[in-house]
């Protein structure tokens, strides 16, 4: 008899459903409330999400959204600015996905003619045609706050409570002073005129984004709420594992689970990535020890490829910079802080030929944007800019070796 198997419960590379959300629950609480704060006393709050690449920002940010709107009677909209070019065009897409949301949620007809006046059209499938001529558009720059407060007054007219924004994918922006002067003078105008705004937005940025962005405009940190995401506890991801295998009707056995949860890492990202691999490597419906370690090895290689290797290995030549790696992944996957790392205990593991290559290892690898230097931590102190890279360079320690995972 052929085993059927269903669709995989796990989603790299997207945002995890809200069904299956774990954790954060200190992260959640503290921005609903900013977003009741919002709603309730008519007053805009900024709110921003910080954290490395697939930390989880997106899914945390949709599903505090989601209860917003099932909770709040929010009407939310994410939205990427990775193509924004100048600031008429962000208030463009901005406007263009409120629009379309108002459509998927049979809002547009309840609004007044403001809005349905740059409708021209509802094509196939409900695919909106809009259209803000140039003019127009480019004084909505100029008085964002005025548009917004029309938005939400015909919103909570056709019985929403208010507004909220995800702006995603800044990458580029960050770099742009224009936007963070813009931004700045946006929040700085809604509060000196005391503009009634029932608006919550959510602004997803990396540390380094955050940093540029400060740089970019010195005073722009502070009108935001911060809140920082971290890794999830191995008990949260274990509830992740056990609530997505359920979900289709799979068995995992608890050996497969505890390296599953070990090399995961608390990092969403690598989460379902694993999850994935082992949901493919299996051919029963019970997740056993020997599917956890097959899919541990197949994830390992699907993360590099996705997410470091032309960063580190293909721009990493020399032999005895691989062998640096290798090692460094090892010293990683018995060091209590995976993402940090001190040369004193490190270099003991290397042969004479590499010791000799090492300082020059660390500067090749400064410039690559993968470590930096960690003074809290002492002389010789280092850590990964991002979370992902010491995870992966483990996890291809191991391929490497062919050592079976424990």
């Amino acid at each position: 008899m052929i085993y059927e198997k269903p669709d995989s419960p796990f989603t790299p590379g997207r945002p995890v459903p809200p069904e299956f959300f774990v954790g954060r629950q200190r992260e959640i609480g503290e921005i609903l409330a900013r977003i009741k704060n919002a709603f309730g006393r008519g007053f805009l709050e900024n709110i921003l999400i910080y954290g490395d690449r697939g930390i989880g920002k997106s899914s945390l940010a949709g599903f505090a959204m989601t209860v917003a709107e099932m909770e709040l009677g929010a009407v939310k909209v994410h939205i990427s600015l990775s193509e924004c070019a100048d600031k008429t065009e962000l208030i463009e897409i901005v406007l263009r996905r409120i629009f379309e949301e108002f459509q998927r949620k049979n809002l547009l007809e309840k609004l007044g003619e403001w809005v349905q006046k740059y409708v021209r059209s509802v094509g196939l499938f409900g695919v909106l045609q809009i259209e803000f001529p140039r003019g127009e558009i480019d004084a909505m720059a100029e008085s964002f706050d005025r548009v917004l407060e029309k938005v939400t007054e015909q919103m909570q007219q056709a019985g929403k409570t208010g507004l909220v924004l995800t702006f995603d994918d800044v990458n580029g922006l960050a770099e742009q002073r224009w936007f963070g002067n813009w931004y700045k003078g946006f929040s700085d105008g809604v509060a000196v005129r005391g503009t009634k705004l029932p608006l919550a937005i959510m602004l997803l940025t990396t540390p380094a984004q955050r940093r540029r962005l400060s740089e970019q405009q010195e005073s722009l940190m502070r009108i935001f709420y911060p809140v920082e995401i971290g890794r999830l506890s191995d008990e949260e991801v274990e509830e992740f594992y056990r609530r997505a295998f359920a979900r289709v009707g799979f068995e995992v056995r608890d050996d497969a689970l505890k390296i599953m949860v070990k090399y995961a890492s608390g990092l969403p990202a690598i989460m379902q990535e694993i999850g994935d691999a082992v949901f493919y490597a299996d051919e029963d419906g019970i997740i056993t020890k020997k599917d956890a370690e097959k899919g541990i090895l197949a994830a390992a290689e699907e993360v590099g490829r996705k997410y470091l290797a032309p960063k580190i290995y293909d721009a990493i030549r020399s032999e005895r910079y691989r062998g640096i790696l290798d090692k460094l992944g090892k010293f990683i996957g018995n060091s209590e802080e995976k993402g940090k790392f001190n040369i004193k205990s490190f270099r003991d593991a290397l042969n004479e030929d590499e010791r000799n290559v090492l300082h020059n290892f660390l500067r090749k690898m400064r410039e690559l944007g993968v470590i930096e230097s960690y003074p809290e931590g002492g002389a010789g102190a280092y850590r990964f800019v991002n979370e992902l890279f010491p995870i992966y360079i483990w996890l291809r320690s191991e391929v490497t070796r062919k050592v079976k995972v424990k």
